[in-house]
């Protein structure tokens, strides 16, 4: 008899503790946010992956999300390519999707607010018909009825990451992020003035374009060319390599420094630019800056010379009757017998010296022009 009296009691205190449990749990659904199972069900660690609070990874973002709750930006880093991992912000409800680290800097940061989790701790189930999906690089997973995997991929963010930029500063909250047809802002440092909108963007086809430049202040001296600027200022796509060595800082379109790169090209060359930018290179199409002549390439001849001055010196430039400069001319450095081939500035060297390195920079002016070219 006693026996059965403990069963009792102890049954009864069991069914106490559940419906203490159920009633917390009703409680915390009242007043936890929708979809925040780990607010609603703390004691239940089925429904939820391995959490580390106060942690966040700020390196390699691919997306970021904004106005879901943590179960919504689970799934987006599951339809996400390359996603691996979370970020989240409860009190801002702004979702990381966050890919492989590349260097060997994988440590979380302390983050207040912020709780990271990897997503292999989580059920594919959240993903849907997407849960297996494999979608290349910069692209996401969406439900489709009309195809036969029952998906598709969208483009969702750039394959890269954003270059970096030596003069500028990003001055995003949380740090940068790819996603496709987002603005990161930055700021100049101190001391640069900024040309164009602070903005680096992601385009429809998830490469970036800058639409700012950095430059020193204009003092009378050497100073970034208006070309640049303005192209910067409309958006024109920077590569990589520019970017991280000019940030429209150098106001340089020609330099030679060896033989390595011929500069007896086409049209089309010298308008879109070749070469290395830390070696031998042309950059943009300044076609129009010597004394009124027009540019001429071996197969476009604009010179007022009855034979074509480019091919007859096998150069290109703002050729008349041909020139008494050829600085995109053979490359032959130094003295020589034949006349006016080479790399010729004659004032200083005349016809038969070729030079072994020049740069071509230009200068802003107060007039109404508004280019002046210089040489060095």
């Amino acid at each position: 008899m006693e026996i059965t009296k403990d069963i009792f009691s102890f049954s009864v205190v069991l069914l106490i503790l559940a419906a203490s449990v159920v009633h917390c749990e009703s409680f915390l659904e009242d007043v936890c946010d929708k979809d925040d199972v780990e607010c609603q069900h703390p004691n239940d660690s089925t429904v939820r992956g391995q959490l580390q609070h106060g942690k966040s990874s700020q390196k390699n973002v691919l997306r970021r999300i904004r106005n879901i709750s943590l179960l919504q930006c689970v799934k987006e880093c599951f339809l996400t390519s390359e996603c691996i991992a979370i970020n989240y912000r409860k009190n801002w409800k702004v979702c990381d999707a966050v890919g492989h680290i590349i260097d060997n800097d994988q440590a979380l940061v302390h983050e207040d607010g912020c709780t990271f989790s990897e997503i292999s701790t989580w059920s594919k189930s959240f993903a849907g018909v997407c849960a297996d999906h494999n979608c290349a690089t910069g692209m996401k997973c969406v439900k489709d009825q009309y195809s036969n995997k029952g998906f598709t991929c969208i483009p969702a963010y750039c394959e890269g990451p954003l270059p970096e930029i030596q003069n500028a500063v990003c001055t995003e909250t949380f740090g940068l992020y790819r996603n496709l047809g987002t603005g990161i802002s930055f700021k100049c440092k101190d001391g640069l003035d900024m040309i164009g909108r602070p903005f680096a963007v992601c385009t429809e086809n998830r490469e970036w374009k800058f639409l700012f430049c950095c430059r020193e202040p204009e003092d009378g001296g050497w100073t970034v060319s208006s070309l640049l600027t303005d192209a910067c200022a409309v958006g024109v796509r920077i590569s990589d390599e520019m970017v991280s060595m000019m940030m429209c800082t150098v106001p340089v379109i020609q330099r030679r420094l060896d033989g390595s790169t011929n500069f007896y090209r086409g049209w089309t060359a010298y308008e879109e630019g070749f070469g290395n930018l830390t070696h031998n290179f042309w950059l943009g199409d300044s076609l129009t800056y010597h004394n009124g002549g027009m540019f001429s390439t071996y197969d476009r001849d604009n010179d007022i010379f009855f034979l074509s001055c480019a091919v007859r010196y096998e150069g290109a430039w703002w050729y008349q009757r041909c020139h008494q400069s050829n600085l995109n001319g053979a490359y032959l450095s130094g003295k020589k017998s034949s006349f006016a081939d080479g790399v010729i500035w004659k004032t200083w060297k005349g016809h038969y010296y070729s030079l072994k390195s020049t740069k071509l920079m230009i200068k802003t002016t107060v007039n109404n022009q508004r280019y002046n070219t210089h040489f060095r």
